[in-house]
């Protein structure tokens, strides 16, 4: 029997797309809701995909879902020939027979798939899951060499699932009050109290003031003040970093960044096209963009690498480092436009209490596969 492997992401968005055409073809006259079953063995979809893959099991498909919430479960495998006829009977067009003779049916399912992904205009957040998935997954095998178990497993899997679950849910929680932009305070309390020491502005150890919280939730806030949107958001990756210890999870976050930015007139957001021959002018393009600030905002400037010139959210990196205010931003940059950002992040998240609390949180590059 051959067998597909698909990440999790794209998976989801398959039987979301599966659930809809099972639905469209055959409860026409039918009332459905979230919780009805369509998954049945009764269904034209169980007898024309599933029995003619050799499978009698109706919810072979629906069921896979459930285990995403395990750590090693960052790729599903399915019988390749139920994947090929499931697509068929989403849409005619992926045709499940077209198949050139020179490839395998595994080569065969993962062009149908990028196909799927393209109509589903989430090519790019599959390209880019399906990279940090791959490269999390040799990691693992990299520290299972070193016999170092503890990384990758708690000895209780019941507890290690119901942890990862909860580390899930944190996560996404903090997303959706970011997304209402209006809750920053209910955000700012799933921040563990050493990571919300980047906001405060005080000098000693001692707690701190109400007066000084309410400043510090005002600052985290203005670094969403330009996010008109977080979308697409794909928990997954998670694990143990230390040895021995289960009060500490890493997890990858995938999303969708819809954000208000501004370009430059000299070089960013590609408004030059910089050849490997033009280093030079790119050179005196930095300086003399860096030297359109104040003395004072200078000297920052000068530590940023040399990618983020190059990239859509320099303007919104710019304003948060360096303080810039309204009337600053609408000097040093064009009039603001809407885009989309592809961001992967490490979150890492700590035990305090009973609660998970975000520690940290670190971009992580974002690369097309071809």
């Amino acid at each position: 029997m051959s067998i597909f492997k698909i990440n999790t992401f794209i998976y989801r968005e398959f039987i979301a797309a599966l659930r809809e055409a099972i639905i469209k073809q055959e409860f026409k006259n039918k009332k459905v809701t979230k919780a009805t079953d369509v998954f049945k063995r009764t269904t034209r979809f169980f007898k024309e995909v599933l029995s003619l893959a050799g499978l009698n099991d109706e919810k072979y498909l629906s069921r896979k879902v459930n285990e995403f919430p395990f750590p090693d479960v960052l790729f599903i495998s399915i019988n390749t020939m139920a994947f090929l006829r499931a697509l068929d009977y989403i849409d005619k067009k992926y045709d499940a027979a077209d198949k050139k003779k020179n490839i395998s049916h595994e080569e065969h399912a993962q062009r149908k798939l990028e196909e799927f992904a393209k109509d589903r205009e989430c090519f790019d957040e599959y390209l880019a899951i399906e990279k940090a998935s791959r490269l999390f997954q040799s990691e693992l095998l990299k520290m299972d060499t070193k016999a170092e178990p503890a990384l990758i497993t708690l000895e209780n899997p019941a507890k290690q699932k119901e942890q990862f679950q909860k580390v899930t849910e944190v996560v996404e929680s903090f997303f959706k009050h970011l997304n209402t932009r209006e809750n920053y305070e209910a955000a700012w309390g799933l921040l563990s109290s050493r990571f919300k020491n980047r906001w405060y502005e005080k000098k000693d150890d001692k707690e701190p003031t109400e007066a000084q919280t309410l400043i510090a939730i005002k600052k985290f806030a203005e670094g969403y003040k330009n996010t008109l949107g977080l979308h697409k958001i794909h928990v997954f990756g998670h694990r143990y970093p230390h040895d021995n210890s289960d009060n500490v999870i890493e997890c990858l976050v995938y999303y969708k960044d819809q954000m208000r930015v501004r370009s430059t007139n000299e070089f960013a957001s590609g408004n030059r096209g910089y050849k490997a021959r033009n280093a030079k002018d790119f050179a005196n393009d930095v300086d003399k963009f860096i030297k359109q600030f104040q003395p004072d905002k200078q000297p920052m400037l000068k530590t940023f690498h040399l990618n983020m010139f190059f990239k859509p959210t320099l303007s919104e990196h710019i304003r948060v480092v360096c303080k810039l205010s309204d009337d600053d931003m609408e000097v040093m940059f064009t009039e603001p436009y809407k885009t989309n950002v592809d961001r992967l992040m490490a979150y890492q998240l700590r035990k305090e209490g009973d609660d998970w609390l975000i520690d940290s949180s670190e971009d992580q590059q974002v690369v097309r596969l071809r």
